[in-house]
């Protein structure tokens, strides 16, 4: 122990425990970075540090304060272990990094816990692995306009639980991770990178695999900058009681802070839900294949804000949802299945689901999307939640709001679209794709649109109710309200059927229904009062 002096120590191997603090530990005055050496190597080792099984409580203890340009402990590409006691390392520094290794950290089963303050520098730089417990990584720095990284940790972490923790100033990356493996009967991974403000920095970046071994595990990524997470996630399956949820969330970040997420496998045989949730304050928002137990939610609207991100306050020109794999929500998935909210600024599309596939087996699925200039809704996909309600809502200002030539497969259907300009010419809703359904219902509302709604093929089940399909501009007129081709098999008993405009209807597609067996009439009606 030292009173802000310079310690260095070569290989030391005990039973017990090892300490070493520069900090005058047991002080009245504690030793600060402004007191320490100045420019001094804080705390280094020119050999392992081993602490063995009779290390009690303590394990491996460091205390570091470095003054100026100084590193404040500097492990090297040496290496650490404990077998009792974990590794506790301490570490406070100015302009210089507060912790930098490339040498590995063992102390299996037991905490590691890594806190580092500085005011301009790097707190942990640390490109080692890390073998514990509970692992815990935390970075400060206390000066707003600091630009280096808080916490770099890109060496593989094996934890029972991961939490990292980086607060900076306008760092252009907060963290920095690489690959994780949570220890099977372990518990939760959380990381949370905010500089002062929010912004476009990037917040988390984390490459390599994550491979969580333990049942119903969380694992969150929360920053006020971006998100970009390309690593291979696998999980086991959710064999407890609690349900698990993936989440993703720069809702405290600006419409800058997008989120980029990395593969995703999950294992059949999960009997409580994993559920997969992305969310942004008007950020772009993309992800790869999903396939999950419970229910997936994309949103960059800012659920749960207190302001809501819109259509005006979105990424200027970015598509605001986008999906690169197919989207499968499971039979844990409740009553959300799968459920998107997007808004897109300018002549940015909403959502883009491509010509990839979306299911759900519970909760059938639900798109809002607000766009301007751009697409609101853009798929030649297939949606697919067989018995369960698919509903598709959108507002645009001039843009087409629905644009679908997939098919759509579902209980009660309702597509929905809303253009605000009263000269927009294009059309609110394109949905050409077969539809088969319960019941449904379409209704669209355009500014001056040469064709309002466009349907192909549509399917009645048997049991299902009525086929409502409602189509007016904002002034009368001689456009094409409504045009639909293809069959239309109704199996419904007493089931209605209407199509309703204050423009033209063109409804050419063949109508076969069945035999009413049932109570009341039913009615086909056109009509364009």
């Amino acid at each position: 122990k030292t009173n802000g002096a310079i310690i260095s120590v070569p290989a030391v191997n005990v039973p017990g425990y090892i300490l070493l603090d520069n900090t005058c530990l047991g002080c009245t005055t504690r030793t600060t970075t402004s007191t320490a050496a100045t420019n001094g190597e804080a705390i280094s080792i020119t050999g392992a540090l081993s602490a063995g099984t009779l290390a009690g409580s303590t394990g491996i203890t460091i205390n570091s304060v470095a003054n100026g340009m100084g590193v404040g402990f500097k492990l090297g590409a040496l290496a650490i272990s404990s077998s009792a006691g974990g590794v506790s390392i301490t570490a406070k520094s100015q302009t210089g990094t507060a912790y930098y290794s490339t040498g590995n950290i063992t102390a299996t089963g037991q905490a590691i816990a890594i806190d580092t303050t500085t005011t301009t520098a790097a707190g942990i730089n640390d490109t080692g692995t890390l073998n514990g417990g509970v692992i815990t990584l935390t970075s400060t720095q206390s000066t707003s306009t600091a630009t280096a990284t808080p916490i770099t940790a890109t060496g593989t972490i094996t934890a029972n639980s991961l939490s990292i923790s980086a607060t900076g100033g306008t760092s252009t990356t907060i963290v920095s991770l690489g690959a994780m493996t949570l220890n099977a009967g372990g518990s939760n991974i959380s990381v949370t990178a905010n500089n002062a403000a929010a912004g476009a920095n990037t917040g988390i970046t984390q490459t390599g695999a994550i491979t969580n071994n333990a049942v119903g595990s969380n694992i969150s990524f929360v920053s006020n900058h971006k998100i970009n997470q390309t690593g291979a996630m696998t999980l086991v399956a959710n064999s407890g009681v609690a349900s698990a949820n993936i989440v993703y969330d720069t809702t405290t970040g600006t419409n800058a802070s997008s989120i980029t997420t990395g593969s995703l496998t999950v294992p059949s045989g999960s009997t409580s839900a994993i559920n997969y949730l992305v969310k942004s304050n008007g950020g772009i928002i993309s992800v790869p294949a999903i396939a999950v137990p419970g229910y997936i939610l994309l949103d960059n609207t800012c659920l749960g804000c207190a302001t809501r991100a819109t259509a005006t306050t979105a990424f200027l020109n970015g598509a605001g949802i986008t999906i690169t794999g197919a989207l499968s929500a499971g039979a844990l998935a409740g009553t959300t299945g799968i459920s998107i909210n997007a808004v897109a600024n300018g002549s940015g599309i909403g959502f883009t689901q491509g010509a990839l596939a979306m299911s759900s087996l519970a909760g059938g699925v639900a798109i809002t999307a607000n766009s301007q200039t751009g697409i609101a809704y853009s798929s030649t996909g297939n949606i697919t939640a067989a018995g369960q309600a698919i509903t598709i809502s959108t507002t645009t200002t001039t843009a087409a709001g629905i644009s679908d030539t997939g098919t759509i497969n579902g209980g009660a259907v309702t597509l929905t679209s809303t253009q605000s300009t009263s000269t927009a010419t294009t059309t609110p809703i394109t949905a050409t794709g077969l539809v088969t359904a319960n019941s449904l219902t379409v209704s669209g509302s355009g500014g001056a649109s040469t064709t309002i709604v466009s349907l192909g093929a549509i399917t009645i089940n048997a049991g299902g109710g009525n086929i409502s399909v409602t189509a007016n501009n904002a002034a009368a007129g001689s456009n094409t309200g409504i045009t639909q081709t293809g069959a239309i098999t109704n199996n419904a008993a007493s089931s209605n059927i209407s199509f309703t405009s204050n423009n033209l209807i063109n409804q050419t597609g063949a109508i076969a229904l069945v035999a009413n067996t049932g109570a009341p009439a039913a009615n086909v009606i056109y009509d364009t009062t």
